[in-house]
């Protein structure tokens, strides 16, 4: 079985006073989900970057690896990082 490699954004925003996860962005490079999430920093709160691998069907092969935060993001992506 094929493996794919994915590089995601983890968007986070503050609403009333809680802090919220948005929609998951995957992307097909490294530097691809840093361009995103340089792009959508204004308007967020907080972002979490992140690397899995998965099987070409969607199982997950391995865990998640945390690239970087930025911002107000949830306290165990702070302490993953």
């Amino acid at each position: 079985m094929t493996k794919v490699r994915s590089f995601c954004v983890a968007p986070f925003k503050r609403r009333n006073g809680q802090l919220l996860s948005q929609e998951v962005i995957a992307c097909a490079t490294e530097d691809a989900a840093f361009k995103r999430g340089k792009a959508m920093m204004h308007r967020m709160d907080g972002l979490v970057f992140f690397k899995i691998e998965c099987g070409e069907d969607g199982d997950i092969w391995t865990a998640v690896e945390t690239l970087a935060t930025v911002g107000d993001v949830p306290q165990e992506a702070e302490e993953a990082a």
